[in-house]
């Protein structure tokens, strides 16, 4: 088991609501969970460098941001946690 502080501010929070409940506010698990669903797609893609160079290349959303946010199918998460995502996934 490893132990790391994560920051999260309110909006964050408010887009993780759902997986809080679910795990009756135990945000480890609710991390756990998007971690899960995530997984197989990155190990798909190939090594943490691979898939942040194209994520890079890509930019394949339909419309604007404000279209994105509506749809509620997207997450927004900030560069920084996106990278530690994805080395802690596939390391």
């Amino acid at each position: 088991m490893i132990r790391k502080n994560v920051f999260l501010d309110e909006t964050h929070l408010q887009k993780l609501q759902p997986l809080l409940e679910k795990h009756k506010g135990n945000l480890s698990a609710a991390v756990r969970e998007i971690i899960d669903l995530s997984s197989p797609d990155l190990e798909s893609h190939g090594t943490p460098e691979e898939i942040a160079e194209k994520l890079k290349k890509e930019r394949k959303f339909p419309g604007t941001k404000e279209e994105l946010l509506s749809s509620e199918e997207p997450v927004i998460m900030n560069k920084q946690m996106m990278k530690w995502l994805v080395r802690s996934c596939c390391w």
